[in-house]
């Protein structure tokens, strides 16, 4: 395969949609990356759109099963911009879109850990035809969720699809990557796992569903993109179940003791 030495450009700006709310720290990120001569340069810019500085930032670059360390920062002040690139060599045997994902790790004042991910592509010579979207429903939890990815096949073929969740460290995913074999001109869904590890009550996260696919000679991946946000557990609606189950065990316990007393005094 003839090598070109152009550059391929693909922009991302993470806007609100794409924040990180934690407390009052919000931040957004900018990820550009082109590919020239088997490398892939990766340009990051994060910016504070919070009302509270965000310290000890650090992150990483995923490309594949390799991770890149990011240069860290010791704070970034509210409205204030820190960019960052890194070189990737590159392996890849077929043409067309790859994953790229960057996750930052920073904590706020009281040292608190927090996270962000955000997941873009890169194109590798020549970028394909569009084959598949997908549709990630949003969830609200404090405990546990289920997320819904809904994908739609615009081929006339099926496709064998591989997808995986991504998503920040305070939150657990429960699944490992999904295959599925999605039928021509069709939808198929998809249910993932997931489970509050250290997310505080009003957080919001960005989470990304990447679905990779062979077509021909050409590699295919689809960015989904959803949210989760954080609230306070309710006691009371989350054992609801056992509550009545409760109830209607004493209820049940005290009409028999009723009866008991009754016969007893007869």
């Amino acid at each position: 395969m003839k090598k070109t030495a152009a550059v391929m450009l693909v922009l991302l700006i993470v806007l609100s949609a794409h924040s990180v709310f934690a407390g009052h720290i919000r931040l957004d990120t900018g990820v550009t990356c082109g590919v020239e001569n088997e490398k892939l340069k990766v340009s990051i810019t994060l910016t504070n759109r919070g009302n509270e500085p965000a310290y000890n930032l650090q992150g990483e670059i995923e490309r594949g099963d390799k991770g890149t360390p990011i240069a860290g920062k010791e704070e970034l002040a509210v409205d204030e911009s820190y960019r960052v690139e890194s070189l990737i060599d590159l392996d890849l045997k077929k043409l067309g879109t790859y994953p790229l994902t960057v996750t930052i790790y920073y904590t706020d004042r009281n040292r608190h850990p927090f996270s962000s991910v955000t997941c873009t592509t890169f194109v590798y010579e020549k970028e394909p035809l569009p084959r598949i979207f997908g549709q990630i429903k949003p969830a609200t939890f404090s405990r546990k969720a289920i997320l819904t990815l809904t994908l739609t096949n615009l081929d006339e073929n099926e496709l064998r699809t591989s997808t995986r969740l991504v998503v920040p460290r305070e939150v657990t995913v429960e699944d490992g990557a999904k295959e599925c074999v999605v039928p021509p001109r069709s939808d198929t869904s998809l249910r993932f796992h997931v489970k509050n590890f250290s997310a505080l009550p009003g957080s919001t996260y960005p989470v990304f569903c990447i679905t990779e696919f062979e077509r021909g000679e050409n590699h295919h991946t689809a960015i989904s993109q959803g949210s989760v946000s954080i609230i306070k557990r309710n006691f009371i609606k989350e054992y609801r179940d056992y509550l009545v189950a409760l109830i209607v065990i004493l209820l049940i316990f005290f009409i028999a003791l009723q009866f008991v007393t009754r016969a007893s005094k007869t």
